[in-house]
């Protein structure tokens, strides 16, 4: 006879990190230069545009979709002016 193992459960927190590591790094920028133009011009920005910087600033990458949006609506700049030829060459699909 054979021992019967008990399920394995996986906490909320292990689950959320393993999804993580496995998202692809494509779609993504690094946010050093966003960071940059936004502590220098500091700007006033709405809850979620606080929230989407701090965000950025915490994990050192930061979306096309955000970026975009910080940079427009924030900056109110082009992204390609604050990420150079960054912007350009990002693969945004896989």
């Amino acid at each position: 006879m054979s021992a019967v193992m008990p399920p394995v459960t996986l906490s909320r927190t292990t689950s959320v990190a393993r999804r993580r590591r496995k998202r692809p790094a494509f779609r993504r920028l690094d946010a050093a230069p966003l960071v940059r133009a936004i502590e220098l011009w500091e700007p006033t920005m709405t809850l979620a545009q606080e929230r989407a910087y701090f965000r950025a600033r915490r994990l050192g990458t930061v979306t096309v979709g955000t970026a975009d949006a910080l940079c427009c609506s924030v900056l109110g700049t082009h992204p390609a002016l604050i990420f150079g030829e960054a912007w350009w060459t990002v693969e945004i699909r896989p």
